[in-house]
C-alpha cells in the first residue's frame, strides 16, 4: 500500500467501501454490457421476446434513428455516470471508452467516418466545467483515431430534463439544436455520442439537424440507457 492511500484511501464509486479500483469486487459483479439481441433495434430499449422493436418504436411516426448504449442506467454505472456528470470527475470518460468499441462491434453497425456529440448549453458547461458527452466522444476518438467534429450547437436557454415525463421529453423541439458551418457531411456515416438515452428525443433532434448535411447514416451511442420496458 502506498503511504498516500493511508490518508486518502480509494473508495468504491458506487457503495463507498474500500477498493483498489473504481468499483469494489462486489460491485464489479453488477456491471454487465447490454446484450444487443435483447434490445429494440431502433431505440435500444427493452423489448418482448421474438420481436425486433419495442411497442413505442413499432408505432413511431418520426424518422427512425438507430440508437445503442453500453449499460443500463442502474447500480454502479448510474453512480459512474452521475460522478462524470455532476461531480467533476471527467477523467472517468477514459475508463469507459474501450466499452464503446466493444459494444459497436457487438451491435454490428458500420464503422463511422466521423464522430460528434450532443452539445450542451454554455451555462451548463460553465457550471460543470465541461460537457460530459464531449469527454466521452473525445476519449473514444483518442482510442480509435476517428475524427471528432463539433457539428452541433445548442441554441438559447437550456433546462434540465430530469423532471420531464417521457411524453414531455418526446416533444422537445428540434429547433434547440443548430448545425455548425464547416466541412461536408455528404455521404458520411456519423456517430453521435451522449451520456444517457431515456426516450431518445435528444438523439432524434440532433440527427434531424444533421440530416441537413445529407449524410449516409446517423447513429447514436450512449454510455447508459435509462427507462423501463418499452420506454
Amino acid at each position: 500500500m502506498r503511504l498516500f492511500d493511508l490518508f486518502y484511501p480509494t473508495l468504491c464509486l458506487h457503495c463507498g467501501d474500500l477498493s483498489e479500483a473504481l468499483f469494489c469486487k462486489s460491485c464489479q459483479t453488477l456491471i454487465e454490457l447490454l446484450e444487443p439481441k435483447d434490445r429494440c433495434v431502433t431505440c435500444f430499449g427493452e423489448k418482448e421476446d421474438g420481436t425486433l422493436t419495442c411497442k413505442s418504436c413499432r408505432f413511431e411516426r418520426e424518422e427512425v434513428v438507430m440508437m445503442g448504449a453500453l449499460f443500463e442506467y442502474l447500480g454502479p454505472m448510474m453512480s459512474l455516470t452521475r460522478s462524470l456528470k455532476f461531480k467533476k470527475m471527467g477523467y472517468l470518460a477514459k475508463n469507459v471508452a474501450p466499452f464503446f468499441v466493444v459494444q459497436l462491434e457487438k451491435i454490428g453497425w458500420e464503422w463511422p467516418d466521423l464522430v460528434t456529440y450532443v452539445p450542451r448549453n454554455w451555462f451548463k458547461n460553465l457550471l460543470r466545467g465541461y460537457n460530459q458527452s464531449y469527454l466521452l466522444a473525445r476519449a473514444f476518438c483518442q482510442l480509435t483515431r476517428l475524427p471528432l467534429l463539433p457539428l452541433l450547437k445548442q441554441k438559447g436557454e437550456s433546462f434540465s430534463q430530469i423532471k420531464l415525463s417521457k411524453k414531455e421529453r418526446r416533444k422537445l423541439p428540434v429547433s434547440q439544436f443548430q448545425l455548425k458551418k464547416g466541412g461536408s457531411l455528404f455521404g458520411k456515416n456519423i456517430l453521435i455520442i451522449d451520456d444517457v438515452i431515456t426516450t431518445g428525443a435528444t438523439g432524434r433532434a440532433c440527427a434531424a439537424v444533421l440530416r441537413g448535411g445529407d449524410p449516409k447514416e446517423i447513429r447514436v451511442m450512449a454510455l447508459c440507457r435509462a427507462g423501463s420496458k418499452d420506454s
